[in-house]
């Protein structure tokens, strides 16, 4: 295992500043996520056609018109799609909360562009996942996408008990 290089990281960041403006330099799909039946369709019909992105680590982003409603990081772009897909459809989706389930759930049958672009400047170990970290929080700092904004629970009903 290499030793982790600082400098390399840094420069690795300096280098994707050019690539900070999403809308206009990252490649981008079109998809609403009620067309797709189930997670299979999905992969192969809305995602296949433009970019093999299982095979893809990188960021993406969501955008519903101008307004970015998510900015996310994965080792396969795909699997972060097609778990994306799945929060919007099932109640009590296994590996997402309630933050992913609502956001997703509400943009159902929304129009959504994703854009998103390779990121492998350090492959897909502990680095990598570290350096696609560092790029996503500060995506989401210039972006401040609507996901970040949502409660991490319901917020509790007030009832007359509980207000006394």
């Amino acid at each position: 295992m290499s030793e982790f290089n600082f400098e390399l990281f840094v420069e690795g960041i300096k280098k994707f500043e050019p690539k900070m403006s999403i809308e206009s330099t990252w490649q981008r799909l079109n998809y609403c996520h009620d067309h797709y039946p189930d997670k299979h369709t999905f992969s192969n019909n809305a995602i296949g056609s433009y970019i093999n992105l299982g095979k893809v680590a990188g960021l993406y982003a969501f955008f519903q018109g101008k307004k970015c409603i998510y900015i996310g990081k994965g080792k396969s772009i795909l699997s972060r799609l097609e778990n994306h897909w799945e929060a919007a459809h099932e109640k009590n989706h296994p590996t997402r909360g309630y933050k992913h389930r609502s956001l997703f759930k509400k943009y159902l049958q929304s129009e959504l562009c994703v854009y998103y672009v390779e990121i492998n400047e350090f492959g897909n170990n502990k680095t990598g996942e570290a350096f696609r970290a560092t790029l996503e929080t500060i995506l989401q700092l210039k972006y401040k996408p609507e996901f970040e904004t949502l409660p991490n629970k319901p917020r509790a009903k007030k009832t007359k008990s509980n207000s006394l």
